[in-house]
C-alpha cells in the first residue's frame, strides 16, 4: 500500500533510531508478533515482508482486518496507553519488524513538533480510511463488499503483478473474514464473478484486474484511493 503524506520518510527514519529505543526483530512464517492479551508496550514498523492483522475472539475465531507491508504500522494500541493490543498480528512468510517502545517515542516527540505533526497526519489519515470503510460496510451486499475489498487488497503485499492484473494470495475463508460474511457466501460470489470472466480463482489465489473491478463498484475510484495504510 502507499502513503501520500509529504515528508513521510522523516518520521519513519526517526522511528528507526536508537533515541527511541528501536530494535529490529525477525519473524518466520506464521509467527506471531503479538496476541490480543499481550501488553501493548511497543509500536511496530514493518521493514520487510507481510503482516496480517486479525480480530481474534476467545473462542478462537478470527476476522482479517488488514494486510500490512513495508513502512506500515501496527500495534497502535501502545500509543493509546492501552493495557493490551486487543488484536492478533501474524507474519506471512519471513518478515522484519522494528519495535519501538511507545513511552520513549512519546517522550522524544514532545520536543519535536514537526515530527509529531507528521505522525498525527499519518494516524489521522488511517483513522479516516477506517471510518470511511466502516460507514459503507452495512449498506453494501456481499458482492459489493467483496469487490471493494479485492480492490483494496490489490495494493497490499499479498498481491503480486500478473498477466491478468494482480494475483492475490488469500483463501476464501480469509476473504470472508475481511468482509464479515460466511465463507460459503464468498465462494458463491467468486464463482459468479468467475462466470462473468471478472476474476480467475486458483488454490488460495484470486487473479483479477483492479481497474476492471472498479467499473463494477459505484465509487470504485474512491475505493482505490482509500487503499492506503491500515
Amino acid at each position: 500500500m502507499t502513503e501520500s503524506i509529504s515528508g513521510r520518510g522523516t518520521i519513519f527514519d526517526f522511528l528507526r533510531t536508537e533515541e527511541v529505543g528501536s530494535r529490529l526483530l525477525s519473524f518466520s512464517n506464521r509467527q506471531t508478533l503479538f496476541r490480543p492479551t499481550d501488553p501493548a508496550n511497543d509500536l511496530y514498523l514493518i521493514e520487510s515482508g507481510e503482516i496480517r492483522l486479525f480480530d481474534a475472539s476467545i473462542a478462537g475465531r478470527r476476522r482479517l482486518l488488514e494486510i500490512l507491508g513495508p513502512s506500515e504500522l501496527c500495534g497502535l494500541s501502545a500509543l493509546g496507553m492501552l493495557t493490551s493490543h486487543g488484536k492478533l498480528a501474524e507474519s506471512i512468510g519471513n518478515s522484519q519488524v522494528r519495535a519501538v517502545p511507545a513511552d520513549r517515542l512519546r517522550t522524544a516527540l514532545a520536543s519535536r513538533g514537526e515530527l509529531a505533526v507528521q505522525f498525527v497526519q499519518i494516524l489521522a489519515l488511517q483513522l479516516h480510511n477506517i471510518w470511511t470503510e466502516g460507514s459503507t460496510f452495512i449498506f453494501e451486499d456481499c458482492r459489493i463488499r467483496l469487490i471493494r475489498k479485492l480492490m483494496w487488497f490489490a495494493n497490499s503485499p499479498a498481491a503480486t503483478p500478473s498477466a491478468g492484473g494482480v494475483e492475490l494470495h488469500i483463501t476464501h475463508a480469509q476473504l470472508a473474514q475481511a468482509i464479515g460474511a460466511a465463507r460459503e457466501t464468498v465462494s458463491i460470489c467468486l464463482m459468479n464473478l468467475r462466470k462473468e470472466n471478472i476474476v480467475e480463482t486458483r488454490r488460495n489465489r484470486v487473479i483479477y484486474d483492479p481497474d476492471r473491478l472498479s467499473q463494477l463498484y459505484p465509487e470504485g475510484q474512491n475505493a482505490q484511493e482509500l487503499a492506503i495504510a491500515g
